[in-house]
């Protein structure tokens, strides 16, 4: 398994994706990420339900999950609009939270919808940690509560 120092593969994979997230959140704007977060939800319930549709396959259950995801952003950006915040504070705070509430919602459709195991298979604790210790409800959950924590205070 590669490791730098104490960061094993699992955990730099995670750090990237959170700073790549909380990079973009702040050079767009929050509501770049709350539009992401948003999206996951319609389109796992949609892609959880698809009629008269046998997926087989890693790649084309991801294709079609990526389609959906991407209709779904498309009209949140268009029908969804926030302020971002100007106190750099509050834009750090808000940019931290919601990258690690999208991390943990990738993370969460990885192992709960998505077959992606061939494309990467994280190590065991990590995996006990996404499936068993923490229950799915909890983990989509969990997003939710990060927006309103951030959009406290925008009126």
């Amino acid at each position: 398994m590669f490791s730098i120092g104490f960061l094993t593969l699992d955990i730099i994979i995670v750090l990237i994706l959170t700073i790549a997230l909380f990079f973009l959140s702040v050079s767009k704007g929050e509501y770049v990420l709350v539009r992401f977060l948003l999206s996951f939800y319609p389109t796992t319930l949609i892609f959880e339900n698809l009629p008269f549709v046998t997926l087989n396959g890693a790649f084309p259950k991801i294709v079609v999950y990526l389609i959906i995801l991407f209709a779904f952003y498309f009209l949140l950006s268009k029908n969804l609009t926030a302020r971002r915040s100007y106190k750099n504070s509050k834009k750090t705070f808000d940019g931290v939270v919601l990258s690690l509430a999208s991390v943990a919602t990738i993370l969460t459709i990885y192992y709960q919808i998505l077959p992606l195991e061939s494309v990467y298979k994280f190590t065991l604790p990590v995996e006990n940690f996404f499936v068993s210790v923490v229950p799915y409800g909890i983990w989509l959950i969990l997003p939710i509560v990060a927006l309103f924590i951030t959009n406290k205070g925008h009126r």
